[in-house]
C-alpha cells in the first residue's frame, strides 16, 4: 500500500481543506475547476499548493478507472487510524462513543459517520475484522467528514467493553428485540453505543458483555431499520 492517499470529490475535498490537518502534497483541477474555486473561501488552501491542471480524461493516470472524482483529487500521506491506547489515554476526557461491532458496508459506515457529525459525536471505534480500516475509503464515504471525527482501530471489541466499565462507561447495544426503549440512553453520562452489523446484529459473545440493550419502538408494517437509520435516530435520542 502507498504511502500517500488520494482524496477526490468536491465535497470530500472541502472538508479536507476546511478540517486543515493535513500536509497537501500536490493537487489535481480540470482549468474549469481551477477558475471556478479560485475565488471561493472554501478553496482558498488549494491555491497555496502545488497544482497540476489537467484534462478530465488524465485522472485515471492516478486515479483508479472509473472513479468519480469531479475534476478534483489531492495527494495527501496516507492518515493513520488511532489505536486502542490512544484511546485509553484520553478515555476521562470521553463522554459518548460509538462502536461498529463488524459493520463492513462503507455506505452504511459513511452514512453513520455524517450523522455523528450532525450530533455532534466524535469518537467512532471499529473492529480490526471485519470491517473497514482504510481511511482513504472512510473518508471518500464520508464526504469528507470521517477529518472531524477520531476513528480507532481496535483488535478485541470484548475486552475493550470491559475495559471501558472501569471508566464508568456504560455499554447500550441497539437490538430490535431490546425490551428497553432507546430513550433512556439520554440518562447516562458517560454512554457506549454499540452498532451491530447488517443482517447478524450484534455479536452474541459481545452482547453478553453489554450493560443493556435498547430498541427503537415502530409502528406499521416495518419492523426493523437500516443500521445507518437507526444509528441517526439513535444519535439524535441520546443527545435530545
Amino acid at each position: 500500500m502507498s504511502d500517500n492517499l488520494w482524496v477526490y470529490g468536491i465535497n470530500a475535498v472541502r472538508e479536507l481543506l476546511k478540517a486543515n490537518k493535513r500536509k497537501i502534497i500536490q493537487v489535481l483541477i480540470t482549468e474549469k475547476n481551477f477558475y471556478k474555486y479560485q475565488h471561493q473561501a472554501d478553496f482558498a488552501i488549494l491555491y497555496q499548493q502545488k497544482i497540476k491542471q489537467i484534462k478530465h480524461k488524465d485522472f485515471n493516470k492516478y486515479l483508479a478507472d472509473n472513479i468519480a472524482h469531479q475534476g478534483l483529487a489531492l495527494e495527501i500521506s496516507r492518515p493513520s487510524l488511532l489505536s486502542e491506547q490512544d484511546l485509553l489515554q484520553n478515555i476521562a476526557e470521553k463522554k459518548y462513543l460509538v462502536i461498529l461491532d463488524q459493520i463492513t458496508d462503507l455506505g452504511n459506515i459513511g452514512a453513520i459517520m455524517r450523522s455523528m457529525c450532525a450530533f455532534g459525536l466524535q469518537d467512532l471505534i471499529l473492529t480490526e475484522h471485519h470491517s473497514v480500516s482504510d481511511y482513504g475509503h472512510l473518508l471518500k464515504a464520508s464526504a469528507g467528514l470521517a477529518e472531524y471525527l477520531q476513528i480507532y482501530k481496535i483488535t478485541n471489541l470484548t475486552n475493550i467493553l470491559i475495559k471501558l466499565k472501569t471508566y464508568d462507561f456504560w455499554c447500550a447495544g441497539l437490538d430490535a428485540k431490546a425490551k428497553e426503549n432507546i430513550t433512556v440512553l439520554k440518562q447516562y453520562d458517560k454512554l457506549a453505543l454499540i452498532l451491530g452489523s447488517e443482517g447478524k446484529g450484534i455479536r452474541e459473545l459481545v452482547k453478553k458483555n453489554l450493560d443493556f440493550t435498547v430498541t427503537i419502538p415502530m409502528t406499521g408494517e416495518v419492523d426493523s431499520l437500516n443500521v445507518a437509520n437507526a444509528a441517526s435516530i439513535s444519535f439524535y435520542a441520546l443527545r435530545n
